[in-house]
């Protein structure tokens, strides 16, 4: 089971508009679907198809952005592998912070900038994980 990080802010950060948010969300799930339309038999955790309501309790300040990172941190503790999809190069403060509760947790992380390096990073880490 993989859980798959994405910046919803992006590279704007505190500065990004609801319309950034909102664009980041919708490049972020393409790129899930398209993984689950690669590897079927996997099962993906993307967050950007519940972002809607994220935005809308952070938009209305009714969560903070620590609360969703430690339900996110709680989320990641149910899965695998953590797959990072960082388009822009750009690692978020979020993700960061996703990272590094991956990595004390004993998590493997993988990276990719699109859907072509993390279809090679995957199979590599199924192949692996087959051994």
């Amino acid at each position: 089971m993989f859980r798959a990080s994405h910046s919803i802010r992006g590279i704007k950060g505190v500065t990004a508009t609801l319309a950034d948010m909102e664009a980041n969300n919708r490049r972020a799930l393409a790129f899930g679907l398209e993984l689950r339309r690669l590897f079927p038999k996997v099962e993906f955790y993307i967050p950007a198809e519940g972002d809607e309501f994220v935005l809308i309790a952070y938009t209305k300040t009714l969560l903070t952005e620590k609360q969703i990172l430690d339900i996110d941190c709680q989320i990641i503790d149910k899965r695998h592998v953590l797959l990072d999809f960082i388009p822009d190069q750009y690692i978020s403060a979020g993700m960061l912070r996703e990272n590094l509760h991956a990595q004390t947790t004993g998590k493997p992380i993988l990276m990719a900038t699109n859907i072509a390096q993390a279809r090679c990073a995957l199979n590599s880490y199924l192949e692996r994980a087959k051994r």
